[in-house]
């Protein structure tokens, strides 16, 4: 989906700002759209720049953004095997389960499916109701269900899959906001 005419102006303004952190703003904007639309060698230009700007203007959270950006971007290049052993020092704890889960999905990107389950065993007898209900929780389990579905592991992917559930109330987007159901513009 094409951003519209009034997006374009804003995106437009944003990297024109006098703002060191509106342009950076901009620059990850523009590298979210490139990698959408496919344009793969400019999304990792402007992944990079906004990286420099980000930490020219002390933003902070610049390394998460260049990491999800980088992880994306390396996942439609094909490229994502090539993290392999270099994914720990990305986390505080390099046992918690976010960066196994990132140790296994690297690991199957690198074609090493026996290394990923290892990785992972230690999880699955955990379940999905130890992650916090929190901001998190839905990627955590976008992630935990690609990992268990690459490995084939049918009974943890069915506990991911309900423990999802169902939003407590219907929700759309209108722009960039979610609405739930009979909430006011």
């Amino acid at each position: 989906m094409a951003p519209g005419r009034g997006h374009r102006a804003a995106l437009r303004g944003l990297a024109t700002s006098r703002q060191p952190r509106f342009r950076y703003a901009a620059l990850v904007r523009r590298a979210t759209l490139a990698l959408l639309a496919g344009r793969l060698e400019e999304t990792g230009q402007l992944i990079a720049q906004a990286e420099i700007l980000g930490e020219e203007c002390g933003e902070p959270g610049v390394r998460d953004v260049r990491y999800d950006q980088g992880w994306d971007l390396l996942t439609a290049q094909g490229r994502l095997g090539e993290l392999a052993g270099t994914l720990p020092e990305m986390f505080p704890d390099p046992e918690s389960t976010q960066a196994r889960g990132a140790r296994a999905q690297v690991l199957i990107a690198a074609g090493a499916r026996d290394e990923a389950a290892e990785v992972v065993a230690p999880l699955l007898d955990r379940g999905p109701e130890v992650m916090p209900a929190n901001h998190q929780r839905l990627i955590g389990l976008a992630h935990a269900a690609e990992v268990t579905a690459a490995l084939g592991i049918v009974p943890a992917a069915e506990r991911i899959y309900l423990s999802a559930g169902p939003p407590p109330r219907p929700a759309t987007w209108s722009g960039p906001w979610p609405r739930t159901t009979g909430s006011a513009p």
